[in-house]
């Protein structure tokens, strides 16, 4: 501002010179005056511009003077900042020291807390160890005292119970020695057993006060005694073979005698339980006690058996028999494709009878009239069925290891076709089983100690779908599957039961029961009493047996009644029931106009199963009779 200041002083001092420079215009005048004026004003600018000089520099003295001034202020108040500033740090480091102090004396305080704490825990844990081992001595002593005590009183017990423990001993020792030697008195008493040599076997005899008498069925057994070694014998008889001969119902047979209770027959009713699985260890007696006596029960009920596998002597008395017609002999390897053929035929004829059913309206195959021309029921009992299926694996593979395959392809299929084999017996039984309830086909095997590995899904599927009897088996985990039962129900299953005994499935409930045993004359003489009361019934023709085998023809010995005179048994009773009030009645008089039974005979069950069938046919004809007879 002073440089301006002075700047604009040195503008006007030239501005004056050249004004006092000029004349004035109409004034001519004399140089050396102008030249004296001109100095006077060069002077006076002169004096102009140093006053002016003089003022700027004195403005600028008073300027500089003054900011002299403001800077020693700034300098002044930067000082006292500066002071204020120190003052503030000092005044900060103080009260960091001050805080640093107490942080310094509160973890100091808190050590101290902590360590004072320590002791106290360590001396409270202390403490505690000293209550618990007193706690501890003193429950130690308290048990010691009370074992004193009870050894104590058990001393006094015994002192006081030995006299009375010495009388309970000595009067069972008596009691003991009096029923040991009452048991021998009472076996003195007994008739003597004597045993008599008949060819090659020993037959039990009782000498009694009517002479000679054979004990019953289960000591006459036509095989060596050496082949029933595995299980035992109890003292439990067997059910009694005359009650099975003189048997007489027209759907029931009795399978043996249920022995878990009161002691009452075992009967199976095929319309209710129409297939049988028979399963059992080697000489449990499931071929002789389980197969036999259910295969003559269906036979006296005029059914055709077809018996496969049957080469074992249990089956000796049944060759030769019409109505019952044998598989040709052979390994179980060789009869692979015959039974499945066999059971696939019986697939087809099974078809073919419920077209017949359907075509008469008829509801099961019982109940078909005669004029319909067709063939009886039939039963299809198979020995060791699960052997010719294990045996299919023995075929595999002596196919594997023959040389008569050209390539291996052809070996394949040679081995796959026997698969399908064994796939066509299972598939087919199970159709047979499912489906032939009311066509009059019925099944009936016996299998050498299962497991459900061996049966697998379709041997297990055929199980469900038939009434499961297991004689003595070799494993409980078989056992139990095989029967469907828990371990809560017989645990071991029908391991360990004597020969002849065996559990049955009845509708969920396990009984058990003992078998019979018929010997080979009791199955003749059964065949004998039976033989005229069954009516002879051949194969379908669909169902031809491999290699021609048939049913044998009659013997003169043996007559079988045929009714096939043209008349009905709807014809045979027609206007004669009127006096009848039940079926069984009119069976008698069924029995009576075919000339087969007395006055005083009774009807047999084929009798009242024609009856009824006759009734059906006469009710559906109008007949109110029949009709009031089947409501009845």
């Amino acid at each position: 501002m002073v440089k301006r200041a002075a700047f604009i002083v040195v503008l006007v001092a030239f501005g004056l010179l050249a004004a006092c420079a000029t004349p004035a215009p109409g004034t001519g005048g004399n140089p050396a005056v102008y030249g004296t004026q001109g100095a006077r004003m060069v002077s006076d600018s002169a004096a102009t511009v140093q006053a002016a000089t003089a003022a700027a520099y004195q403005q600028q003295f008073a300027a500089t003077s003054s900011a002299q001034t403001a800077a020693n202020a700034t300098m002044g108040a930067m000082l006292v900042t500066r002071d204020a500033q120190d003052v503030r740090l000092r005044d900060m480091e103080i009260a960091g020291m001050a805080t640093a102090t107490a942080a310094a004396n509160s973890a100091m305080a808190t050590a101290t807390s902590i360590a004072l704490l320590r002791e106290a825990t360590d001396a409270e844990q202390e403490a505690k160890l000293v209550a618990q081992e007193a706690a501890v001595r003193a429950t130690a002593q308290a048990q010691q005292i009370k074992q004193a005590q009870l050894e104590n009183e058990m001393r006094e017990f015994w002192v006081k119970a030995t006299p009375w423990l010495t009388a309970v001993v000595v009067a069972m020792l008596v009691g003991g020695v009096f029923s040991w030697m009452m048991i021998r008195a009472s076996h003195s008493l007994r008739a003597p057993v004597y045993t008599m040599p008949i060819e090659q076997n020993t037959m039990t005899m009782l000498k009694g006060p009517n002479g000679w008498q054979m004990l019953p069925a289960r000591a006459t057994t036509p095989d060596p005694v050496d082949n029933i070694v595995d299980g035992e014998f109890s003292d439990i008889p067997p059910a009694k073979w005359g009650a099975f001969s003189r048997w007489q119902h027209v759907s029931q047979v009795p399978l043996g005698a249920v022995i878990d209770g009161e002691r009452r027959p075992l009967l199976v009713d095929r319309n209710e339980q129409p297939h049988i699985l028979i399963a059992g260890k080697t000489g449990s007696g499931k071929t002789r006690s389980g197969m036999i006596p259910y295969i003559l029960g269906m036979w006296a009920s005029s059914a055709h058996v077809v018996i496969i596998n049957g080469a074992g002597s249990d089956f000796g008395a049944l060759r030769g028999v019409p109505n019952i017609s044998f598989f040709p002999q052979a390994d179980e390897r060789e009869l692979v494709r015959p039974l499945a053929d066999f059971l696939d035929a019986t697939v087809r004829e099974l078809q073919r009878r419920d077209s017949v059913l359907a075509r008469y309206g008829a509801g099961t195959w019982r109940d078909l009239p005669h004029q319909a021309g067709e063939d009886g029921e039939i039963l299809i009992a198979i020995d060791e069925f699960l052997a010719i299926i294990l045996a299919a694996g023995e075929l595999k593979k002596g196919i594997m290891a023959s040389r008569d395959y050209e390539s291996q392809a052809e070996r394949r299929m040679a081995a796959d076709e026997v698969d399908h084999m064994v796939y066509l017996m299972w598939a087919s039984a199970n159709k047979i089983a499912s489906k032939s309830r009311k066509h009059g086909i019925h099944l009936l095997l016996s299998l050498t100690d299962p497991t459900a590995q061996l049966l697998g899904k379709e041997g297990m599927a055929l199980r469900r779908q038939s009434l499961a009897v297991a004689f003595r088996m070799g494993t409980g985990a078989g056992s139990r599957a095989f029967l469907d039962t828990s371990r809560d129900n017989y645990p071991q299953g029908s391991v360990g039961l004597p020969t002849g005994q065996f559990l049955a499935n009845m509708d969920g409930e396990i009984r058990r029961c003992v078998s019979f045993y018929p010997s080979a004359n009791d199955v003749q003489q059964f065949i004998q009493l039976r033989a005229p009361g069954v009516n002879y019934n051949d194969l379908p023709q669909s169902l031809s047996l491999p290699g021609g085998a048939s049913s044998p023809a009659l013997p003169p010995s043996v007559t079988m009644p045929q009714h096939n005179n043209g008349r009905s048994d709807a014809d045979y009773i027609r206007g004669k029931i009127s006096d009848c009030r039940s079926v069984t009645a009119v069976a008698r008089v069924l029995g009576r106009e075919r000339g087969e039974l007395g006055e005083n005979t009774n009807a047999s069950g084929d009798h009242i199963a024609a009856a009824r069938v006759a009734l059906v046919e006469l009710a559906r004809g109008g007949d109110a009779e029949a009709a009031r007879i089947l409501a009845s």
